[in-house]
């Protein structure tokens, strides 16, 4: 009988010592109030307050400008008797309407499809001695071929980032990473 006493308040000791230490006396409305001002934050960081003054400056129209002599080029390789049934009976689903070979450029090549990333405080360079600087890194594997204008802006001056390099890694068929 001794013993399950003794059992039953060391049991109740050990119990209530956890629930204790499972709450802290973790201040909440501190961890609140750092959330909203995070939350608040993250529309500072998109290019909305920015879209005036690019416009302004003319970055969007050299950026339709330049998409656009990127598709010509683009299209000018590309060309190549297909056969007729074929190109009828192919659908791209697109949401555009209303599209002919006569549409302003600005209509496809304009929009704002940023992607706004954390800020970095590591600088670099950091590439590898003798890596290959290019702009095709297919090392002639079949594919399917994907084109990219990338633009960076600076969030907080507006201004696009002159002088950076991207890299880029992918996977070849045999499924080997490529920088």
């Amino acid at each position: 009988m001794v013993n399950m006493k003794l059992f039953g308040a060391t049991a109740l000791s050990l119990l209530s010592a956890t629930e204790v230490m499972a709450h802290p006396g973790h201040n909440h409305k501190a961890e609140a109030v750092q959330r909203r001002a995070a939350v608040a934050n993250m529309s500072k960081r998109s290019l909305s307050h920015c879209q005036d003054k690019l416009a302004a400056r003319g970055v969007e129209a050299k950026n339709v400008q330049r998409r656009h002599a990127m598709h010509q080029q683009l299209r000018k390789t590309a060309l190549a008797k297909r056969d007729f049934d074929t190109v009828l009976n192919t659908t791209h689903h697109s949401d555009l309407t209303g599209i002919t070979p006569s549409t302003d450029p600005a209509t496809l090549f304009v929009g704002n499809n940023s992607c706004i990333l954390a800020p970095e405080t590591t600088e670099g360079p950091y590439y590898v001695v003798g890596e290959l600087f290019r702009s095709n890194v297919t090392d002639d594997m079949a594919g399917v071929p994907l084109y990219m204008d990338i633009q960076l802006i600076d969030t907080n001056t507006c201004e696009p980032l002159p002088g950076v390099a991207l890299d880029f890694w992918s996977a070849s068929p045999p499924s080997s990473l490529l920088p």
